[in-house]
């Protein structure tokens, strides 16, 4: 089986769903520490403007699936704005504009990222089927130990990760389980997959 294990992102960029294409099962990591000011709730996109999902107050130790989305302010009006103004009128209709509006609906930020990608993924028409890494019970584990145990407890042949991987991973540490470690979705667009998507004319939906 061909494995991928990541940190869910808000709108991650057009790599994340090249490494989501090129493995069988993929493993959203979300009983990790929640970093604060990373990229699990934010995103840029074409003119460096950040699009942030706001959280409320939690402690420094606290998961990402025990985030939870702050309403208190009009940001998500704004975003919304901000891309019909940013890409025009054609993204109104489009499937990954429609879920957008919508994400109000959420109160935890793992639900929230999950249903994204899992939407834009749709629209991508990639079938991998994706998982919460809650259900593993990976206890007392970190780093590249968590990930191979998640591994081991899928019979993983191989195991896809990001570029950035290269100074986190090992290859040798992997092929003594068993584990072919390989590295795709070198995308030099880093942007959002909004950008992506409503930049490029053939994926507009008008």
């Amino acid at each position: 089986m061909k494995v991928a294990i990541q940190q869910p992102y808000f709108y991650p960029y057009l790599g994340y769903y090249k490494l989501i294409s090129s493995v069988d099962l993929f493993v959203l990591l979300n009983d990790v520490q929640y970093i604060r000011r990373g990229w699990v709730n934010r995103n840029r996109i074409e003119d460096n403007t950040y699009i942030t999902v706001p959280v409320k107050k939690c402690p420094r130790s606290s998961l990402i699936n025990e985030i939870k989305i702050d309403y208190g302010s009009n940001w998500h009006y704004r975003h919304c704005r901000y891309i019909e103004t940013k890409y025009g009128k054609g993204c109104i209709e489009h499937p990954v504009f429609k879920f957008y509006k919508n994400i109000k609906n959420y109160n935890f930020l793992a639900c929230l990222l999950k249903d994204s990608i899992q939407n834009v993924c749709d629209f991508l028409e990639i079938k991998t089927k994706i998982v919460d890494s809650e259900q593993f019970e990976i206890k007392n584990k970190k780093g590249e130990d968590r990930i191979l145990e998640i591994c081991k407890k899928l019979n993983a042949k191989e195991y896809f990760n990001l570029p950035g991987g290269r100074s986190l991973y090992e290859k040798d540490t992997f092929l003594k389980k068993g584990i072919d470690l390989k590295f795709v979705g070198d995308i030099e667009n880093k942007l959002s997959i909004i950008d992506f998507i409503f930049s490029n004319k053939d994926f507009k939906n008008d």
